[in-house]
């Protein structure tokens, strides 16, 4: 898509461009996401770099930390880890142990599952 795109403007050097062939700047970008988020009423979190750090972190699960710096332009894959690609961290399960911290309640709370589905939330029907 990108190498028809890139075909389709004229021999222009950009594949974003403005109507007049500059390149995009920043503010335009932003402009277009917050047109973007407006019009599928996305959460005003997703910005340009929340979506850089996906798609580092993407390429550094499937291709490694050194692929992943070179994609983002870091001289060194230490900044890559430190400010893109970090691992997820697996903890145990302590609801029940902090739980007791609380007390007992007066009316137990509904129990939430994850409908994985459809990525929804639903009451748990007990």
């Amino acid at each position: 898509m990108l190498r028809r795109r890139k075909l389709a403007s004229g021999g222009n050097e950009f594949v974003f461009h403005t109507r007049t062939g500059a390149p995009n700047g920043t503010q335009d970008v932003h402009r277009a996401l917050r047109s973007v988020r407006a019009w599928a009423g996305i959460d005003d979190e997703l910005v340009p770099h929340a979506l850089r750090k996906s798609a580092v972190t993407a390429v550094s699960d499937a291709l490694g930390l050194e692929a992943a710096a070179r994609f983002a332009g870091h001289k060194r894959s230490r900044v890559t880890y430190q400010y893109y690609a970090k691992r997820a961290i697996d903890a145990p399960d302590t609801s029940e142990v902090l739980g007791r911290l609380q007390g007992s309640p007066q009316k137990p709370a509904p129990v939430l599952e994850v409908d994985k589905e459809r990525w929804g939330r639903r009451e748990a029907g007990f």
